[in-house]
């Protein structure tokens, strides 16, 4: 896969959030970042194709549907 560099400006508090995100996976944060930009596609996409997106909560057993902006 061909890749290219992009530079961003994000806020210190979504760089700790990326940075967190990273070490908890034993990942870069590239990676992080590469991984919840392609979830991110995914739910739109299941989104935009007319499907909701659920969370079941299984130790209350409940279920909340995400909503998308």
């Amino acid at each position: 896969m061909a890749t290219t560099n992009v530079t961003v400006n994000l806020p210190d508090e979504v760089v700790s959030a990326l940075g967190a995100l990273a070490t908890k996976r034993g990942i870069t944060k590239t990676e992080a970042l590469r991984q919840a930009i392609v979830n991110e596609k995914f739910f739109q996409d299941t989104h935009d194709g007319g499907n909701e997106v659920l969370i079941r909560d299984t130790k209350k057993d409940t279920v909340s549907r995400v909503l998308f902006r």
